[in-house]
C-alpha cells in the first residue's frame, strides 16, 4: 500500500507547506499527513472495489486488493471456497460475486480493512491536531470526507455504523485562526 500512490500524497501536502513558507516541522508533519491520506484513499478504494457490483477488475487481478489478499492468505473455514469462486467472479458470474463478497465479510477481510482505515484516520486526525496550522479547516475537511465514505460503505453492506465511528470530534470544524497560528479548541 505504501508503495502505491501514498508518497505522492505526502509530497503534495509537503510541497504546499514549502510553498507556504512553513517551517521544517510543519513540512514534515504535512508529508506524514499526506501519506496517511494516501493510505486512507487506497484502503477506501480497495473496500469499494471489493464490494462493488458488478465485479470490479480487482477481482481479475486478485493480488492487487487488500481485501482479496486478506481472503487469499488468512486462515479461515471458507478459504478454499473463496479461491474456487475467484475464477467464476472473474467471468462475471453475479452469484459467485455475491457469495465471494459474503465470504469477504465472514473471513474478516472487510473488518480488517475497516480497522486499518479507522486506524489511519485516527492517526491523521491526531497529527492534524498536533500541527500548529493557521487554517486547518480545509485539511480537516479532506479527512472528514473519508469518514463519510466509510460510514456509507459499511452501512450499504448491512453493518450498523455510527457516524462518529472514526472519532469523538473533529476539532478543526469549529476552529478559528488566532494570532500565532493557534486554534480554538
Amino acid at each position: 500500500m505504501q508503495a502505491k500512490s501514498t508518497p505522492f500524497y505526502g509530497a503534495a501536502f509537503q510541497l504546499g507547506a514549502i510553498f507556504g513558507n512553513a517551517d521544517q516541522d510543519i513540512q514534515g508533519g504535512l508529508y506524514q499527513f499526506g501519506s496517511l491520506i494516501g493510505e486512507i484513499i487506497q484502503i477506501d478504494d480497495d473496500l469499494e472495489d471489493a464490494l462493488q457490483k458488478p465485479a470490479n477488475p480487482d477481482w481479475k487481478k486478485g493480488a492487487n486488493n487488500l481485501l482479496i489478499i486478506f481472503a487469499l492468505s488468512a486462515n479461515y473455514e471458507k478459504q478454499h471456497r473463496f479461491r474456487e469462486l475467484l475464477g467464476d467472479v472473474a467471468q462475471n458470474d453475479a452469484g459467485a460475486l455475491e457469495e465471494a463478497q459474503h465470504i469477504l465479510i465472514q473471513s474478516g477481510a472487510v473488518s480488517f480493512a475497516a480497522y486499518h482505515l479507522i486506524s489511519r484516520y485516527r492517526s491523521a486526525q491526531k497529527l492534524l491536531q498536533d500541527l500548529t496550522l493557521p487554517y486547518p479547516d480545509p485539511i480537516g475537511d479532506i479527512l472528514d470526507s473519508y469518514e463519510n465514505n466509510l460510514v456509507q460503505l459499511l452501512s450499504s453492506s448491512g453493518a450498523e455504523v455510527s457516524p462518529s465511528i472514526l472519532s469523538e470530534s473533529t476539532p478543526w470544524s469549529t476552529s478559528q485562526p488566532q494570532a500565532g497560528g493557534e486554534r480554538d479548541q
